[in-house]
């Protein structure tokens, strides 16, 4: 974990640096353009990559939590995704089988290049947090054999309305 001191945001990446490092959470800055957050959720840790991307002035988040996934539940993930990404009002998920990792991705455009307001960056950290471990128990059980269908089904971590 990386120190870091906390000084006026200048980039939408530096709030939510900012955001983080105020809630103790550990923070690795990777350069100017990138930064990784590990937070606790309901399943498990998520990890949290931020990445400004200047040229376009967006700020990409993916929230990821690791599940090994065989093979042969390869397709029926696949189908688990695509019916969740379908009823997804911002971001979705999707599968880096190479790091054996379940990530959740949206993008925020920040045209003026203004840092975000710490409302913004919790709503942006809500959002991810909140998406992860209301599916995270579905995609858990499609791993150990479930179909697409009954694992939603069965999702305990899916909540409905807001706290």
């Amino acid at each position: 974990m990386v120190t870091l001191e906390q000084s006026e945001p200048q980039t939408p990446l530096d709030s939510m640096v900012q955001l983080a490092v105020g809630r103790k959470w550990p923070v690795q800055r990777s350069g100017d353009d990138g930064a990784l957050i590990c937070v606790q959720g309901l399943l498990g840790k998520y990890e949290i990559a931020f990445t400004w991307f200047e040229d376009i002035k967006a700020l990409h988040m993916a929230c990821g939590f690791y599940l090994r996934v065989p093979v042969n539940r390869c397709k029926e993930l696949d189908n688990l995704i695509k019916t969740i990404n379908a009823s997804l009002p911002v971001g979705q998920f999707t599968h880096w089988s190479e790091s054996e990792m379940i990530l959740y991705r949206h993008s925020v455009l920040c045209p003026k290049e203004r840092p975000l307001s710490p409302e913004q960056g919790f709503a942006l950290l809500k959002i991810a947090l909140n998406t992860s471990d209301n599916y995270g128990m579905a995609f858990r059980l499609v791993v150990e054999g479930q179909t697409t269908a009954r694992a939603l089904k069965m999702n305990i971590g899916k909540t409905d309305g807001s706290a």
